[in-house]
This record gives C-alpha cells, sequence and structure tokens, in this order.
C-alpha cells in the first residue's frame, strides 16, 4: 500500500550481506536485492521421468492434497506450505489447494532479476522481457530486450576498480534471486523433483529489471507497467498481462509519483501488486523503502518458524501482512545455481531467507484467490487476505505495531475467495459509481472484469453458477 534509489534483492542468500541502499531523487536511482546468506546447496535427487507434465491446461486438484500425496523429494523441508497446528507459521498453501482450482489461468510476474529457464523444476514460463537498460550491468552484451533470463549478477574487484559499476557496489557472487523467489512461488509440482510451488502450474512471467549491482528505478517502473499489459515504449505490449505482480526487492527513499503512479495504474488495469518490506532491520518511519511505501501494494514481511515477526524485518506502520521469510541458518528451500558468476545450469536447490522469500507466499495466495473467485479485483484480494490473516505467536516483537493483518492464512483466504459474493466486499469509488454515481448496471460491470482480468472463458464458467448475483448492492 506504499519508490527508492537502488533497487534491492530483498530477500536473500544466506552470510555475506549486501550494500545498503543510498536515497535518490531521481527515477534512474538504482535498486538492490538485499541478501540474507550464502546459500548450502541440497542434492537435487532428480529423475529423468517427470510425473506431471507442464501440458496440463485445467488442472483440478483433489480435495485434502496433502504433502504424503506429492513425489517431490525435498516436500518435507516446505514447512511453510503446512498449516497450523502441525506448523504454528505455516500458510496451509497445501490445504488450500483443496479447492477447486484452474491455476493455469493465473498470471504472476516475477519481477526480479530474470530466471534460469534450464532448472529442471522451474514451473510454467511465459514470454517475459529484460528492461535493465545498462549494458554493464545487464551482463548479457546488450541492453533491454525481449530475453528475460539471467545471466549471472555477480561483481568482481575488475569491476569495481575500472569504474564500470557505481563505487558503492561491493564484491559478490551470482545470486539467480529471481529464480529463488519464483521457485517459491510456482516451481513444478509432483514431478520427483526436489520441491512443490506454492501456487503450482500458475503461469510465470518473468520481467528482469535488476542486473549487476542491482537496478533504476526507471527500469523499475517500466517492468511494472509493462507487465500488467500496459504500454511501455520501445516495446511490445505484453500479451499475457499479470494479474498479480510480485516484486522481491526495494530501493531507500518514500514513494514518490513516478512510481506511485505506475502503481496506480497497474492496480487500475487489475493487478494485485505484492511487495517486499525490505531486510535493513530499520524503522522505516526513518528510513522509507519502497515500493513498500506506496499505496495500493500489499507489503510482505517474514515470520520465524515459530509465528514471531523475523528480527532482520524494517518495521512500520507500512508492513500489511507476514508470511514465512526464515531466518539465517533456517531458510526456505528453493531453486538455485551451482554458478559464482555465470549459470552452471546444475538444477541445484538451496536455502534462503528474507522478506523477498516471503513476498512469493503472498503472491501464490493472491494467485489461489484469483483462480478460486475470477471476479475478485485488487481490493477485494487485499480485503479478504487481511480480514483473514492470523494472530502472530509474540505481538510484543511487533515493534511500533508493525505486524499488519498478521500471519498468511492461504487456507482461510482461498476459502474465502472461493465462496464469498462480490457484492458482499468492500467497494472502491472508481468501482462503486458509474457517471452521476449510479450502481454500475451488471453487464457494465462484467464487461469490466473481462476487460480487466482478460480472462473471457473463466468468467463465463462463473457465471453459470453465479447468474443474476453481479449486480451492486
Amino acid at each position: 500500500m506504499k519508490s527508492s534509489i537502488r533497487l534491492f534483492l530483498a530477500s536473500l542468500i544466506a552470510t555475506s550481506s549486501l550494500p545498503t541502499a543510498h536515497a535518490g531523487q531521481d527515477s534512474s536511482r538504482r535498486l538492490i536485492g538485499v541478501p540474507s546468506d550464502i546459500p548450502q546447496l541440497i542434492e537435487s535427487r532428480a529423475t529423468s521421468q517427470p510425473i506431471i507434465s507442464n501440458s496440463s491446461t485445467s488442472r483440478v486438484f483433489p480435495a485434502g492434497l496433502s504433502s504424503d500425496e506429492l513425489n517431490d523429494p525435498l516436500i518435507d523441508q516446505q514447512w511453510h506450505l503446512l498449516a497450523p497446528p502441525e506448523e504454528i507459521a505455516g500458510t496451509g498453501l497445501l490445504a488450500s489447494l483443496a479447492t477447486p482450482l484452474q491455476l493455469d489461468s493465473v498470471v504472476v510476474a516475477v519481477v526480479d532479476t530474470g530466471i534460469l529457464a534450464t532448472h529442471l523444476d522451474i514451473g510454467k514460463l511465459l514470454p517475459g522481457y529484460d528492461f535493465v537498460s545498462n549494458i554493464v550491468a545487464a551482463n548479457d552484451g546488450d541492453g533491454r530486450d525481449s530475453d528475460p533470463m539471467d545471466p549471472g549478477d555477480w561483481v568482481s574487484m575488475i569491476d569495481i576498480n575500472n569504474g564500470s559499476l557505481a563505487t558503492d557496489c561491493a564484491v559478490s557472487s551470482s545470486t539467480w534471486h529471481g529464480t529463488a523467489v519464483a521457485g517459491i512461488l510456482a516451481a513444478d509440482t509432483n514431478n520427483a523433483l526436489g520441491i512443490t510451488g506454492a501456487a503450482p502450474h500458475v503461469q510465470i512471467l518473468p520481467v528482469r529489471v535488476m542486473g549487476r549491482c542491482g537496478g533504476t528505478v526507471a527500469d523499475l517502473i517500466d517492468g511494472i507497467r509493462w507487465a500488467a499489459g500496459l504500454d511501455v515504449q520501445g516495446t511490445d505490449i505484453n500479451p499475457n498481462p499479470a494479474q498479480v505482480i510480485n516484486l522481491s526487492l526495494g530501493y531507500s527513499g518514500r514513494c514518490d509519483s513516478p512510481m506511485q503512479n505506475a502503481i496506480n495504474e497497474v492496480r487500475a488495469a487489475g493487478a494485485v501488486v505484492v511487495t517486499a518490506i525490505g531486510n535493513g532491520a530499520n524503522a522505516l518511519r526513518q528510513h522509507a523503502y519502497s515500493p513498500a511505501s506506496c499505496d495500493n501494494v500489499i507489503a510482505v514481511a517474514a515470520a520465524d518458524r515459530e509465528g514471531n515477526f523475523a528480527s532482520y524485518n524494517n518495521y512500520g506502520s507500512d508492513v500489511d501482512i507476514l508470511a514465512p521469510g526464515g531466518v539465517p541458518g533456517a531458510g526456505l528451500t528453493t531453486l538455485d545455481d551451482g554458478g559464482s558468476q555465470r549459470a552452471r545450469n546444475d538444477s541445484v536447490y538451496t536455502a534462503r531467507y528474507g522478506s523477498s522469500i516471503a513476498t512469493p507466499l503472498v503472491s501464490a495466495s493472491a494467485a489461489l484467490m484469483i483462480a478460486a473467485n475470477p471476479l475478485l479485483e485488487p481490493h477485494h484480494i487485499e480485503s479478504l487476505l487481511f480480514n483473514n490473516g492470523r494472530d502472530v505467536s509474540n505481538s510484543s516483537l511487533c515493534k511500533e505495531n508493525t505486524c499488519g493483518a498478521g500471519l498468511l492464512d492461504a487456507r482461510l483466504a482461498v476459502h474465502a475467495a472461493a465462496t464469498t459474493d462480490v457484492r458482499d466486499l468492500p467497494e472502491e469509488d472508481a468501482l462503486s459509481s458509474s457517471g452521476g454515481g449510479g450502481a454500475l448496471h451488471p453487464l457494465a460491470l462484467l464487461l469490466l472484469m473481462i476487460l480487466r482480468q482478460g480472462r473471457v472463458l473463466k468468467v463465463a464458467k462463473f457465471m453459470q453458477h453465479s447468474c443474476g448475483k453481479l449486480t451492486r448492492r
């Protein structure tokens, strides 16, 4: 519900920290992600014969789905997908899959460092875009192009000494951050490989906005707008607009007009924007962090396995909700690559922690809610997520009332999405009146949903069970 200078990854790898963001004023400032520790690689135990094909077009999960029904060998490490009382901080995302869903009708943009399409456990990828405009930072031989793959974002001492990158950059290995975020969100499932995604079979839209030493706010704004299907000069319109935009990144400073305008535009286009609160352990009233400080976003902080506000989070009133993000030495298992510079394409796994790891769990929940009820709009998603949050274990750790709606409970939120009539949910001013202030006509509402969400067939199917219920009260 709330722009930074230098984009930082908001999650990260697990013992060396990244440089802190520096304040700035214009939309060319740099963004950087904030890593946690150096990850320990986990053996993949891959098999050559996946059980479930990625070509499935209407995946409906059976009631009562549990980890026992999945053959992903690292599922036992994914405590964050379980529900209380088995896991006090668990999201209940596995349980929420008991609701019949067409997840492959939902597009989630991962706006990040790009992605490794070569990882054997990556989910369903759509054609994306690379918005990194600086050729040196892009590290792929050119500036913006239609290839969102991650070439690596390492920084060497040579780079620093020859002045090819900013003077405040630090020597670091490639993070493969976008791939890690995408793995938490939507790794392939039940394929006898590694892990399962929180929202398996959603379509991942990779949008690259960060390279070596981060990225710029200007590139981020264009990436956000393109992800939602809006016009961006010099590029073709994205034919697969995202219903959910995941921003596991941020920069120092309050949300300024260019960023807020972009957020408002994509929300008006029907996209839910989910962003990380950042890992600096800073008071946000003194050290603002964006896009988390913007209006019309869902700002996510990390919780530890005991259901408490993680000590590394930034804290303040901008926090909207908590989701599992792990702690040093006990992160969440996700996709990785063993290359410290260029990718080895070895399809390994690692444990990471941070608010950028928590963020895709909320994005996954939003995607499940949309799959369950395609008539939901961004403000409906927020309302249902926040109203179904659970209490944290120790509220005294919520500095300056920073725990927002509490712990994410996807199980309750998805059930509420599937069973709630949109007429009973809060309305935004832009949707509650038309012209002289009257309620929208049912056909006008349906047309609005189709234009905004791009789900003609899904809406038509939903209408078979909701006929006569589309007028607003």
